[in-house]
């Protein structure tokens, strides 16, 4: 494989799953905490 290929994939993925976590963060903080201790508390699925 070549190896900027590689690193260009790389940057595309750790960008993706960087947004992807602030996302996720920015919803958790603006959940009221009744509702994240439900969502904490139940089993997945």
């Amino acid at each position: 494989m070549d190896t900027a290929i590689h690193q260009e994939a790389l940057n595309g993925l750790s960008v993706a799953i960087g947004s992807t976590y602030r996302r996720l963060m920015l919803v958790i903080t603006t959940l009221p905490p009744a509702t994240l201790t439900v969502t904490v508390a139940l089993p997945p699925g």
